[in-house]
């Protein structure tokens, strides 16, 4: 009987092998885009906690500062990386709802382009 591997165990061990690293490398790349995705997410966060700080600095006892309502006002951006994140914050009345007249709504949304890699 002679010893060796055939064509059809050499193809069959081959394709096994490419499902094998292809897999892997779609498991690598979906990893490393969630870690990319994760990271921009926490320092968008930061930039919106800082945001949210300097705008708390206009609302004293008195009455809301310079916070007038209005919509999309741009707030400061930060470039980090290659990516820039931009800020955006919204002042909507709510005094109607509410029933006192110094009510307001403040609504904030960081915007971000993520890398292609």
């Amino acid at each position: 009987m002679k010893k060796g591997v055939t064509l059809v165990e050499l193809l069959v061990a081959s394709l096994l092998t490419a499902l094998i690293l292809g897999t892997l490398a779609y498991i690598f790349t979906a990893g490393r885009r969630y870690i990319l995705y994760s990271r921009s997410r926490a320092q968008a966060m930061e930039l919106g906690k800082g945001v949210a700080d300097s705008l708390s600095s206009d609302v004293n006892p008195s009455g809301w500062g310079n916070l007038t309502f209005g919509a999309n006002k741009v707030g400061p951006s930060e470039t980090l990386n290659t990516i820039t994140y931009i800020s955006r914050y919204n002042v909507s009345d709510m005094s109607t709802q509410t029933g006192s007249p110094e009510t307001r709504k403040v609504t904030m949304s960081i915007n971000w382009s993520e890398p292609v890699h």
